[in-house]
């Protein structure tokens, strides 16, 4: 991620603020920034106005990279837990249930019921 990141397309006046007509590519990554930052753009933009643009890359980055652990942190606790089994049993008991009426219905208004 980080080498992506990195890597992202810019334009060669090194300063930083939203313009995404002018400057998609720093544009892009401000928005990036926001998004796992809870910055809007405007707060964003202020923040790397004096950076450079390899520097803002590298904390664009970060956060990235930051956000993207605690996803997996999360996935793992999950999928390491019997929580999903919890969710699909009772999912499942309460359709059961459910079907169970419906199918007792049909099948008295048919007249196949004893």
């Amino acid at each position: 991620i980080r080498k992506k990141i990195m890597s992202a397309v810019t334009d060669s006046e090194n300063k930083i603020y939203y313009d995404p007509v002018n400057k998609p590519g720093i544009s892009n990554l401000i928005t990036i920034y926001s998004c796992f930052s809870n910055m809007n753009i405007e707060m964003v933009s202020n923040k790397f106005k004096d950076y450079n643009y390899g520097n803002f890359k590298k904390e664009v980055a970060e956060i990235v990279i930051e956000k993207i652990i605690e996803i997996q942190n999360r996935y793992n606790k999950i999928i390491n837990s019997n929580e999903l089994d919890e969710i699909l049993d009772n999912g499942n008991k309460k359709v059961f249930d459910i079907s169970r009426v419906k199918y007792n219905q049909v099948i008295d208004k048919i007249g196949l019921g004893r």
